[in-house]
Parts: structure tokens; sequence; C-alpha cells
């Protein structure tokens, strides 16, 4: 047993074949053996080391192997290579010599790979492989990634994660992937576990791993080869995609088939931004897949548009939300009361003629009932008002000064003046936008229409606070963002389009690639 006191800290080191026991107290004094305090336990896994945080004199012992940085968080060291003598230079020898006992992976240098890079490595042999090529360290492990990056050789991480198609190209792409680490200077997003210590050196690429194994389901190896080589411009993904995210992308994927599944996986990695709108893909369509069409969208953004449109929205949000069914009811026959002066048939005689009643009063038929829950599917119900005709429309004065407004020389902003003319449009769009017309004369909605070389073509809705419920075209269909982002920016400028809502972000923002949007709130 080893006990030396540095850095204000009292480190022990007991060691054997099988593992070794960390103890770190601080004080002026060694720690008496009978004394709580917390220590570390060191196991041997075969040709790897298990991590696990122990509170002695108890047996209780956590497994912290995915988190490697906790050891500098314990001795408040910052993290990279330790300065020679120091206290975490002392820990990641003591834990590179029981990793060369046990034949794990051990850093040639552990002051340079310091006491993260010497437990990362020692514990998961394919990072310890990335840190020899000059990989900056990871603070955290993904706990998809754990049974991966716990084998010793690609070909066992391609088949722990792939299973029977792990073929030569996905070891290869693999392999590669992990040992060409990224350089990320300057980037940001989630995930991003090195940026904050200022560490400049390249991070290990685990992020196309980890959408690799979101589409393991449906992809063939070919197509797991490229995902797993796609560029990468993050700088690290301890933090998304989580371990529920890729267990709810592999349940959706069959619904996707393989070359859309292919498609949205390399459009999150192609930028930074796209990340938040495939978790926001993985948390709508298990709602809304049901009511997808055959024509499903290949783009990330489409998708995600596309599905947006087939969330419910409830139209009457004053009347205190969504409530739940009543209880259906039942309608007892009633039993008629005997007719004054009829009389029965005796078994003797021949029957009596029936006696004549008098005509009962007609019945009106029972209401038929509404499923209060598909409200969200038909126009909002508003009362009509006596002093505000429904077929008369008027707007503040702010709204119809933008009628007939030109943007982009081909595109045009008109706006309904009557219920007339909404039913019109309507009947041009092929859509219910006809049937708005208490909405709009209410101030609830906010419709403007939207010519495309003077012939309608778009109709956007507007929420009373600037928020925008829908853009869509004819028969529903979408809006291309060339067309929709300069509607949607122009509207902001002039105060109708709040730009601070959330919900308004993807269509104000720009895409310099022309590539149709699916917009609807």
């Amino acid at each position: 047993m080893e006990t030396l006191e540095v850095d204000g800290w009292v480190l022990s080191w007991e060691s054997d074949h099988e593992g070794a026991l960390l103890g770190i107290s601080s004080g002026d004094r060694r720690p008496s053996p009978s004394a709580g305090r917390s220590a570390f336990r060191l196991t041997a896994r075969g040709k790897r080391l298990g991590v696990g945080m122990a509170f002695l004199p108890t047996t209780r012992v956590i497994d912290v192997s995915i988190q490697p940085a906790v050891l500098e968080e314990v001795l408040a060291i910052e993290g990279g290579s330790c300065r020679p003598g120091s206290c975490g230079s002392i820990v990641a020898g003591w834990i590179a010599r029981l990793a060369d006992l046990v034949s794990a992976w051990r850093p040639i240098d552990p002051d340079v790979a310091g006491v993260n890079g010497t437990i990362g490595g020692a514990a998961f042999p394919l990072l310890g492989a990335a840190y020899d090529r000059g990989a900056s360290p990871l603070r955290e492990i993904p706990r998809w990634a754990a049974p991966v990056l716990a084998q010793d050789t690609a070909r066992a991480a391609a088949g722990a994660a792939f299973g029977p198609k792990a073929t030569r190209p996905v070891v290869a792409s693999l392999a590669s992937g992990l040992a060409q680490a990224t350089s990320g200077a300057g980037s940001e997003g989630p995930g991003d576990d090195v940026a904050e210590s200022g560490d400049d050196r390249p991070v290990v690429r685990l992020l196309p791993l980890g959408l690799a194994l979101m589409g393991e389901p449906v992809l063939e190896p070919d197509r797991l080869a490229r995902v797993l080589r796609q560029a990468d411009v993050s700088r690290g993904s301890a933090t998304w995609p989580t371990r529920e995210q890729v267990t709810a992308f592999r349940r959706i994927a069959p619904l996707l088939g393989p070359v859309r599944t292919e498609r949205l996986l390399c459009d999150a990695l192609d930028e930074v931004s796209r990340r938040q709108l495939l978790s926001e893909l993985i948390e709508t369509l298990p709602q809304v897949g049901h009511l997808l069409p055959r024509r499903i969208a290949n783009r990330l953004e489409d998708l995600v548009i596309q599905c947006r449109c087939l969330l419910p929205v409830d139209p009457n949000p004053q009347r205190g939300g969504w409530r739940p069914l009543p209880a259906r009811e039942t309608h007892a026959a009633t039993r008629r009361a005997p007719v004054p002066g009829a009389r029965r048939p005796t078994r003797a005689g021949a029957p009596a003629a029936p006696a004549i009643r008098p005509p009962e009063p007609p019945t009106e038929p029972l209401p038929r009932p509404r499923d209060p829950r598909r409200r969200a599917l038909l126009p909002p119900r508003v009362p009509e008002r006596p002093d505000r005709p429904v077929d008369l429309l008027r707007h503040p004065q702010r709204i119809s000064e933008l009628h007939g407004i030109t943007i982009d020389e081909d595109l045009r902003l008109v706006i309904p003046r009557s219920g007339a003319e909404l039913a019109a449009w309507g009947a041009r769009l092929g859509n219910c936008v006809g049937r708005y017309g208490p909405a709009v004369a209410s101030g609830r909605s906010l419709l403007f229409g939207i010519e495309v070389n003077g012939a309608l073509a778009y109709c956007l809705e507007l929420e009373s606070n600037g928020s925008i419920r829908q853009f869509l075209g004819h028969r529903n269909r979408p809006v291309p963002s060339a067309h929709a982002s300069p509607v949607c920016r122009h509207l902001a400028s002039v105060g109708v389009v709040d730009p601070d809502n959330p919900a308004n972000q993807p269509w104000l923002a720009r895409n310099d690639r022309g590539r149709a949007s699916r917009i609807s709130a």
C-alpha cells in the first residue's frame, strides 16, 4: 500500500493482479483505517479496466467508467496534461501501471494523457487508439457508445454494434471514423464537451456512430458505411443523441425506409443546427406516423414541417383546453300507458278489435354526438355578432395597407375583403380556407393570400399574437422556401409576424440552397 500527501491531498493506492483501490482524502494528516472515506475501485475486465466509485467502509460501488473526468472533478484539477510530480501525475502513473499489469491500454506518457485520458483509454480500448493519434480525451462517454468502445478491436466493435451487417467496408469506416478525429475549432453545437476547457486538439468522431446505430434496423451495410464516413462538423457528441433518442429512432426507421433514413441521417451530420430538427422529428413522427401521406419528404427540414402540419391544434383555446369525452347517454325505452277503454281479448271468444289509439306526438331526432377531439379538423367556431356581419371582413389599418404589396417582383400580398372572397379562395386552393370567415371577422385569425405571377397560389394564417399557424398552397401542399421565407421576413419587418417567437424561427431562416420547405404551425 502506498500513501502520499501531495497538493493538499492524501492519496492511498493498494493494488493486486485483479485491480486496485485508490483512496482520496483532504487534510494534513493521513486518514486512519477506520475513518469513512470515498475511494475509487479499479477492476480488471479482460483487456480493459472498470472504474467504480466506492463508499468505504461500505461495499457500495457505483460504476463511473463512462465518466472518466470524475477524478479530475474530485481532485479539482484542470483537464489536459498534468504537471510532473502533481497529484494528477501521481494518480495517472498509478493507473497506467495497473493497466500495464492487466494488459489493458496505457498511454505512452501518462503526464501528457492526463488523468482523464489515462482512465478513458484504459476503460475503452478504441478510445485509447484514438488518443494515440492525438485526439482530445472525452469527459463523458455516451451510454449507447459504451458497448462498442469497450471492444479491443474495430472488428469486434462493428460486430457489437451492427451484428451480421459488420462487413469489411463497415469495419473500415468505423475504424477510420474514430481514428480521423474531427478538428472543430470555432464550431458550436450540442455535445461540445471540449470547447469549454479550451483544448484545441481534435476530438473523437462519435456522432456518425450514433446515427449509424439509429438507422441500423433498415440500412444495408453499404449505407451504414456511408453514414460512418460522413463528415462531422461538431466537436464531440457526449450529450446528443441520448440513449432514448437512439431507441426511439430505431422504432420509426422501418416507417421511413432505407433510402430516406440514410438521407435524414446525413442531413443531421451536414449542419449542427439540424440536430434539433432531428430531435423534433423523433418526438413528433410517432404521433402522426399513421397520418402521413404515401409520398413522405426526403429532406430533414421538409419532413419535420410535414409532421408539424399533422399535429392536432385546438381551435378554441378559450374553452379551457382538452377535456375527456363525456359518457355516452343511454335512452331507455319508455313504457306506454294503457289506453283508457281498451278491452283485452279473452281466451273463450274471438280476440277483440284493437282500440284506436290517439296519434303520438312526433319525436325530434337525437342530436348527433360530436367528438370534441376532432375539433382540430374543423374550422374555428365563433358566434356571430349582429353588429359585425361575417360576410364583410374588416382589418386594422396596418393590415389593410399591406394589400397589393409586391415582394421579390413575382410575389404579391392580398387580403380577403368578404366571406364570398374567402369562399373563392377555398375553391381556388382546394382547401377549407373558405370557411374561415367567422375566425377572421372575430379577429382570432388573420389571413394573407400570396399571388404568384398574378394568380393566387398560397394562403398564410396568423394568430393574434403574431405566430404563424399554417402556410400552405394548393390542396394543403407545402410552400417552397424560396417563396415562403421572403413573405415571412417581410411580415416580420413590418411588425405583423413576431420574430422573437421560437415557433416562427424556421419560417424566417434563410435557405440558400433553395430547397422546398413545408410550413405549418
